[in-house]
């Protein structure tokens, strides 16, 4: 945690928590790609230091601190001695995925923190716990839906996992329903907000799973586990599932869930990191069978070992995933980890906004409004263009489509990140007179994107609004 909190004002925002900024601006119970805890976060952030990007980042720091101390009490409960708990925590603190997640404010950093919760509750309940506890696995279940909808799949392969083996007794007692009920209860607001605005959610849904589908992305996401995690600690977590999966174990359902969730991702489509919680649990099961494997002449010098070596392999790996480099070498580990591009030039991409904008003669300028590809150059504009005497920007992309259009008389508008085909079908005349450039040579996805200057739309905006719709 406080190395992530030493790197994180290094190079800028990333183009998510822009555009979480700006929700605070339009506080509501979900948002066309998330429900409403992470623009919460963002909120009391900008409330307690408004503009500061290390506040904004204090809050995912301290939830993958808290999955560090998840791993290493998981160890523990899975039988574990000092060695274990030790060898289990640093594994996870120097794993990329986790520094990557825990430097940024994203949704991803707290669905992390919500599965690794849900699951560590699941191992004390296999264990023998209280079954009163399944009360607990619905209240962190609920606040991983309150942040990301993704705890859902997890929930679906617990339950196969249960029903696949003889701990599906756990599921004959009235708890883990009432557990049900309750993250039901809680997410209500969430779920209300949906069917009032037709499930804009599932329409989001169905796009990501196109641009996630296919062979190549199947390959791609199995060959991510191994950047995530590192060569030395993956095979831990290989360890970890292969125990878990003996015959004698009470924790087979976690495998089982994995397993299945793995092969939903793969046929339907997923990113590589919708698994990555599940190490929390398999990190720690291969450190306590490596550790009940040394003897205890051995065990003292294994330990330093494996624990150097991990802590070597995420210094190794860290350029990946950490900005801790000059933003003029970022392009080369951007091809392992495209966020670390992301949070690159989004200052230089106002300022050249703000100089076409000071292009436009007086009058214009009052009326002009600017319209933007993405969230990120809107969010980018709408955090930074103030400084430039901005107008706010606007965008067909996701939930700031849904925070409305320019006033109809806004013309005439300065596009940012429109093609020539995209232009055409809202301008009657344009012309492009920039090109983006981060001055880093980084390849993010708004470098070489064009400015340009609409002069005249085919119509207003109100009926244009509908038409520039996009959520993926």
């Amino acid at each position: 945690m406080t190395v992530l909190l030493l790197v994180a004002t290094r190079y800028g925002y990333h183009r998510d928590e822009l555009y979480f900024v700006e929700a605070t601006n339009h506080l509501a119970w979900g948002y066309v790609d998330q429900p409403p805890l992470t623009v919460w976060i963002a909120w009391v952030a900008g409330t307690l230091a408004p503009n500061s990007l290390f506040v904004l980042r204090v809050a995912p720091a301290l939830a993958i601190g808290a999955v560090v101390v998840l791993a290493g009490m998981m160890a523990r409960r899975l039988g574990g001695g000092r060695v274990a708990v030790l060898g289990a925590a640093t594994a996870i603190a120097v794993s990329g995925i986790f520094l990557a997640v825990g430097h940024l404010l994203s949704t991803t950093t707290f669905d992390i923190l919500a599965w690794a919760i849900v699951l560590y509750l699941v191992v004390l309940l296999l264990d023998g716990a209280d079954p009163r506890l399944w009360l607990f696995v619905g209240a962190a279940v609920s606040v991983g839906l309150l942040n990301k909808h993704l705890v859902l799949f997890l929930i679906f392969g617990l339950m196969v996992g249960l029903l696949a083996t003889p701990q599906r007794r756990l599921l004959a007692s009235r708890w883990p329903w009432l557990g049900g009920l309750t993250a039901l209860v809680i997410w209500s607001p969430n779920l209300l907000w949906q069917i009032s605005n037709d499930w804009p959610t599932i329409e989001m849904m169905q796009s990501l799973q196109d641009n996630n589908s296919g062979v190549g992305k199947a390959i791609e996401f199995l060959g991510l586990q191994l950047p995530f995690l590192s060569i030395v600690v993956l095979p831990l977590a290989v360890l970890g599932v292969r125990r878990m999966l003996a015959g004698d174990s009470q924790y087979r359902p976690i495998a089982i869930a994995f397993i299945a969730l793995v092969a939903l991702f793969l046929v339907a489509g997923g990113k590589g990191y919708y698994v990555v919680p599940f190490y929390v649990v398999f990190v720690p099961m291969g450190m306590v069978e490596m550790e009940r494997r040394w003897s205890n002449r051995t065990a003292r010098i294994s330990a330093r070992t494996s624990i150097v070596t991990m802590v070597l392999a995420g210094l190794l790996m860290s350029p990946f995933f950490l900005p801790v480099v000059p933003t003029s070498s970022v392009g080369f580990f951007n091809a392992i980890n495209k966020e670390l591009g992301e949070t690159v030039g989004w200052d230089e991409m106002v300022a050249q906004v703000a100089d076409v904008y000071r292009t436009l003669p007086g009058q214009e300028q009052l009326t002009a409004s600017i319209l933007t590809g993405s969230y990120g150059e809107a969010g980018a504009i709408d955090r930074f263009g103030e400084d430039f005497g901005l107008p706010s920007a606007h965008s067909g992309h996701n939930a700031y489509w849904m925070w409305g259009p320019p006033p109809d008389n806004a013309e005439p508008v300065i596009f940012v990140g429109y093609g020539a085909s995209a232009l055409g079908s809202v301008c009657s005349s344009w012309d492009d007179v920039a090109t983006i450039d981060n001055s880093a040579d980084v390849a993010n996805e708004e470098q070489g994107l064009p400015i340009s200057i609409c002069h005249e739309l085919r119509t207003a905006w109100s009926a244009l609004w509908p038409e520039l719709r996009h959520y993926n």
